[in-house]
């Protein structure tokens, strides 16, 4: 619809301005306090994009009534969105206590992180069940298997097997393996 048209021009615009406003405006700043200055907009610009899709997420949930599938859908994705605004407050107050050096990893922003996959996966399900009933998507599940199948083995070689063979700490490395499984299942699978 334009409206979507008009988001996502609108966004885009939005991120064009404030990427070259941050360029030019830490250009002018000390090497030091220059990267600590991009990570401050490039942090706050996630979340304040991540604010503006939970809200826009929360909005249209709000267009339907309640106890329709497309509520629950939307809902499901909004809080996704919130609980990922939520982690990058914590890591940029991570970032910042810590003056950019060493931030802990695992933290608690990473316990937001994947809990956004949850609340994405669940809104999916529901997504998949209410649908299922409109249209024939056998075909397009099976084609999606087959794709999936080809990237995970790919991630699996190029990624999850050097992080399990790492010397890092366990947490690390589920961390490590659990971040882009979860992209695989919750993002590049639905897409």
């Amino acid at each position: 619809s334009w409206r979507t048209f008009a988001l996502i021009f609108a966004g885009s615009a939005l991120l064009v301005i404030l990427a070259s406003a941050a360029v030019a405006a830490t250009s002018y700043l000390p090497a030091a306090l220059a990267d600590i200055a991009r990570g401050l907009v490039s942090d706050s610009g996630s979340i304040i994009f991540g604010v503006l899709a939970a809200s826009v997420l929360f909005y249209a949930a709000s267009r339907f009534h309640k106890g329709n599938a497309m509520r629950r859908i939307w809902e499901l994705f909004g809080v996704a969105m919130t609980v990922r605004v939520i982690g990058d407050i914590i890591w940029v107050a991570l970032e910042i206590r810590s003056h950019y050096a060493d931030v802990p990893y695992p933290s608690v922003a990473d316990a937001f992180y994947l809990a956004f996959y949850v609340f994405a996966v669940a809104g999916l399900i529901v997504a998949a069940r209410s649908f299922r009933r409109l249209c024939d998507a056998d075909r397009a599940i099976k084609v999606d298997i087959i794709v999936m199948f080809f990237v995970t083995t790919a991630v699996y070689v190029f990624v999850v097997a050097p992080i399990i063979v790492s010397a890092v700490p366990l947490a690390q490395k589920v961390l490590g393996v659990a971040y882009p499984i979860g992209d695989i299942v919750a993002l590049l699978g639905p897409a």
